[in-house]
């Protein structure tokens, strides 16, 4: 049980669960899920992301993550993906330092 009066366990994905996890989250985009050429390309993407699901039994029935992406301004450098956490992180956004407030 994870705190709440659910059976709905909500945790970490683990990588054997990602296939079901994006599976999940396509539909919710109302796309058909990857066919094992599209996984075998997007995977990688997963391995790299800050991935949590909810699990009702063996079934992944939500989703939520961050994929880390480039960031590109007209006129300016491209920037490579930072992660933004916390007060104290910071983000290159077109080559400008960006602080949250």
């Amino acid at each position: 049980m994870n705190g709440f009066d659910t059976d709905i366990d909500v945790r970490e994905t683990h990588p054997d669960e990602f296939r079901r996890a994006a599976n999940t989250f396509t539909r919710a985009l109302m796309f058909p899920p990857p066919t094992d050429e599209q996984w075998a390309e997007r995977l990688a993407t997963w391995n790299d992301m800050v991935s949590f699901s909810a699990w009702d039994g063996d079934r992944c029935v939500g989703h939520a993550g961050q994929f880390a992406l480039a960031t590109m301004v007209p006129g300016a450098p491209a920037s490579p993906p930072e992660r933004c956490r916390g007060s104290g992180s910071w983000q290159h956004i077109g080559g400008a330092e960006w602080r949250p407030d």
